[in-house]
């Protein structure tokens, strides 16, 4: 059973977001050590495997309902039933030669559509690695931190590392 992981909003500690924030991590310093613009980060892009927290399987359409639709699903921890995360699509990556200490690309635009450069001007080549932390920071900022009481302590590092390495 793979889908969006905030389907089930079953983060009850910072551990748990840190889980997922440390593999999307991973994937992106991964990528970029290989570079790899990933060009398309967001929440449409991670899918958790459900099974550990909700051993009865989910209603596809509607994640808070049984398969039956006759009873509400009751999520069991992620802590205690550690989920494994996948990062998916990578239709909009794009691999650059390692001599090229600043490559530049014309935009492509995934799931995240608030890059603020990208409003205005869509055709003016741009690094896409500065992109992508762009893309990392706003999915950290604005599906974890902004609405989880668990993590407060770390919004303003991770808007910091936002402003500092997008630009």
């Amino acid at each position: 059973d793979m889908h969006i992981p905030t389907l089930i909003r079953a983060f009850n500690s910072c551990t748990n977001i840190i889980s997922l924030i440390g593999l999307s991590l991973r994937i992106a310093f991964t990528c970029c050590h290989a570079y790899v613009a990933r060009s398309d980060i967001s929440l449409l892009n991670i899918r958790m495997d459900s099974r550990p927290i909700l051993p009865g399987s989910f209603h596809p359409q509607v994640p808070r309902r049984t398969p039956d639709y006759k009873k509400y699903v009751s999520p069991r921890s992620r802590t205690k039933y550690p989920v494994k995360y996948y990062i998916t699509d990578f239709g909009l990556s794009q691999k650059f030669d390692a001599n090229d200490k600043n490559p530049l690309a014309v935009p492509l635009v995934g799931g995240d559509k608030t890059v603020p450069e990208f409003q205005e001007d869509r055709v003016t080549p741009r690094n896409p690695f500065h992109t992508d932390v762009y893309y990392m920071g706003t999915l950290i900022r604005t599906q974890f931190l902004e609405v989880s009481d668990h993590c407060i302590q770390f919004s303003d590092f991770v808007l910091t590392i936002i402003q500092e390495y997008s630009n």
